[in-house]
């Protein structure tokens, strides 16, 4: 998942937590600025999740218990 505005990109990988870069200054994404700017990560998370709900994104256990079910693959991981 990512959200961007502006020189801001806020990214999440599958289980993991936030990561913000300022993209301006770190095209390459090396370096995470989440720690340092809280601020700016619950304001971009909270227009991703306005996003998601608008547009009906399913989390992903949600979709992957929806998956197995449909192919008969309960229990399955």
């Amino acid at each position: 998942m990512a959200v961007r505005d502006g020189e801001w990109k806020l990214v999440k990988r599958h289980g993991q937590d936030w990561e913000l870069y300022q993209m301006d200054e770190d095209r390459t994404e090396l370096n995470d600025l989440s720690t340092r700017n809280k601020p700016m990560v619950d304001r971009l998370s909270h227009q991703h999740v306005a996003w998601s709900q608008s547009v009906g994104v399913r989390d992903w256990s949600e979709a992957a218990a929806l998956l197995r079910q449909k192919w008969g693959m309960d229990g399955v991981d």
